[in-house]
């Protein structure tokens, strides 16, 4: 979908298989559930600027399951863990964008892991659990 209102999910985003999800819009997308993509999700706001154009996380409990693709375009700003608990399902990659873990959160990376071409910025009292040995990609540049 296209337009520059933001769009508020209540609930789950499930994307199955087979299935194409595209967003060109230029605010936020808010999701206060789960994230499961076993399809294709696509974050390609329209035009670049500094504020929306991001993928919000705000509910009290989130799990994230990408066994699809997720595809992160090039004015795509970034992926807010936001909600309460985050669990990540399986590794999260995006190309384009940073991963933010902001305020008191908790993270739980399990064995999984976070990659970001851009960056990753865990901040502001926000608390990370991993079993994995990289926990956050080495070839993460910041």
């Amino acid at each position: 979908g296209s337009g520059s209102n933001p769009l508020i999910i209540q609930g789950d985003l499930i994307i199955g298989k087979n299935v194409s999800l595209t967003s060109s819009l230029v605010k936020n997308i808010d999701v206060k559930g789960d994230v499961m993509v076993d399809g294709m999700f696509s974050l390609n706001p329209a035009s670049a600027d500094s504020t929306g154009r991001s993928f919000l996380l705000s509910g009290e409990k989130s799990r994230i399951a990408v066994n699809g693709k997720i595809f992160t375009g090039i004015h795509f700003n970034q992926w807010i863990m936001g909600s309460k608990e985050n669990t990540l399902s399986n590794n999260l990659h995006i190309e384009n964008g940073w991963i933010i873990q902001n305020s008191q959160t908790l993270l739980i990376l399990d064995t999984f892991y976070l990659k970001s071409s851009t960056g990753i910025k865990i901040q502001n009292n926000a608390s990370l659990a991993t079993a994995h040995p990289d926990g956050i990609s080495r070839d993460t540049i910041k």
